[in-house]
């Protein structure tokens, strides 16, 4: 995450060799749609950690 001005905040993912930057939508209630959109990718990205660490890793 970095604040691009302020009271604006984007969602940065590195992955190597580029980046995504994602900024809340310029539409009425777009940091709404940017928090679901959050909450969902977490979710999934959690989801996809669990299957991918068969072996407890995280443990």
């Amino acid at each position: 995450m970095r604040q691009i001005a302020s009271g604006w905040l984007s969602l940065v993912l590195s992955m190597d060799p580029g980046r995504v930057v994602i900024d809340v939508p310029s539409v009425n209630g777009g940091g709404i749609i940017l928090a679901r959109f959050c909450l969902n990718l977490a979710h999934t990205a959690t989801r996809l950690a669990t299957d991918l660490d068969q072996g407890g890793a995280r443990r």
